[in-house]
């Protein structure tokens, strides 16, 4: 009787054996995990990309940030003798990166700094329009 069988149909047979164990083995002791893989997810990524921005989680620290950043940049323009369109448009991609203190109160102490460290280095201040251009 098993010389009917070749070691093809063996191997193929403890394969199958061998398959069918892992997944009963893989849905009884990681039943949570299988369901999360092919379980239809969540688009929550569409969640928080689309969901409006309720609150800043630390809008102090991220000022701190902006305003460290925006010193080198006023201390090197002065340093560098960097002429005025250069300096607003360094100064331009800075705040771009945190066009989320926009709407707040921080905004316009943002300005009043931008405004005393030009005035401390002797650079000349930027417009009423070029402050506006800053936070777009």
């Amino acid at each position: 009787m098993f010389s009917s069988f070749s070691w093809t149909n063996y191997f193929l047979f403890v394969g199958i054996l061998l398959i069918v164990y892992c997944v009963i083995i893989c849905f009884l002791y990681y039943r949570k995990e299988m369901t999360k893989l092919f379980a239809p997810k969540r688009d929550a990524l569409n969640e928080m990309v689309y969901a409006p921005v309720k609150e800043i989680a630390d809008p102090t620290r991220l000022v701190h940030e902006l305003v460290s950043e925006l010193g080198v940049i006023i201390r090197n323009a002065a340093e560098d003798n960097t002429t005025h369109p250069e300096l607003f448009f360094s100064i331009q991609q800075t705040v771009k990166n945190y066009l989320v203190l926009e709407p707040t109160e921080y905004k316009g102490k943002i300005n009043q700094y931008i405004s005393h460290e030009l005035e401390i280095r002797k650079i000349p201040d930027l417009s009423m329009e070029e402050y506006d251009a800053l936070w777009k």
